[in-house]
């Protein structure tokens, strides 16, 4: 009889302790995206549309008037909010940064970006990087460099590709391509060099692959609990695995591209002493 009463103090007590959490999320919840289930949050009209996830957002946002919350399964910690609102992005990045510091938890999410701009959430650290890419992209040569680098992927790949298809009349996947093109000209004008990704017959490049498994992996770790990608890091499993190869293969890349700059400032300074000599 005890654990009768017992049993029945602890489900009520539970109960009304659910209830409580319910009411929290709801009033905590101004402009839902889904409808808020219980234990499972909004979480299970985004799984049934994972395959095209980012078609379904786009129109969900559009309805709501481009910005809405999300919340995730019970304890989990997994509550966003989601805009794509160009005035709120602004807002956040740029013109009010400085009170949207990464933390350590979006540091943790994107820890093979190690302390770079995007990543780091020491705020000093991030004005000084932000100087350097200014004083960079306000350099009266980096327009000129830009343009030429995207003539000449335009007219050495791109409509190659393009015209190869048409002659054989096969199909291209665009989005495979604009992410080639992309990819192409961003490691012409970061890193100095021409992965050739946007090639005839789309071959696999490594730094490229890399690359898109490293993209995959912060995607999928911002959709499942933090315990759960925790885990599979630890285990080396899944995306997790992909991760570790992908962050190998770029550290092999960051680590040739310092060798051939000491090279090169190395010969800068021979040529130089010898001229003075």
């Amino acid at each position: 009889m005890l654990f009768f009463y017992a049993a029945t103090i602890a489900s009520i007590i539970i109960t009304i302790l659910l209830v409580l959490h319910v009411l929290d999320r709801k009033r905590s919840c101004k402009d839902p995206l889904f409808i808020d289930w219980p234990l499972f949050g909004m979480s299970l009209q985004l799984l049934y549309n994972l395959s095209q996830i980012h078609d379904f957002l786009a129109n969900v946002l559009n309805r709501k008037g481009g910005t809405a919350e999300f919340m995730g399964p019970w304890f989990t910690n997994m509550n966003f909010l989601l805009s794509t609102d160009p005035m709120n992005a602004h807002h956040v990045f740029s013109k009010n940064f400085e009170n949207y510091v990464n933390g350590p938890e979006f540091r943790d999410v994107f820890d093979v970006f190690g302390d770079a701009i995007i990543a780091t959430d020491d705020l000093e650290k991030w004005r000084y990087m932000k100087s350097l890419f200014l004083s960079l992209i306000k350099h009266k040569g980096f327009d000129i460099f830009f343009e030429k680098t995207i003539q000449n992927k335009v007219k050495n790949s791109f409509l190659p590709v393009l015209d190869h298809a048409w002659l054989q009349g096969t199909v291209l996947d665009l989005q495979d391509v604009f992410c080639r093109f992309t990819f192409d000209n961003t490691s012409l004008m970061v890193l100095g060099f021409d992965p050739k990704s946007l090639s005839l017959g789309f071959p696999t490049v490594e730094a490229e692959k890399a690359f898109d498994d490293i993209e995959k992996c912060l995607f999928y770790r911002q959709m499942v609990p933090k315990s759960v990608w925790k885990f599979q890091k630890w285990l080396q499993i899944g995306k997790e695995k992909k991760m570790e190869k992908a962050r190998k293969v770029w550290t092999q890349i960051a680590i040739k591209l310092f060798d051939s700059i000491a090279f090169l400032l190395k010969l800068q300074d021979t040529n130089r002493s010898m001229r003075n000599f």
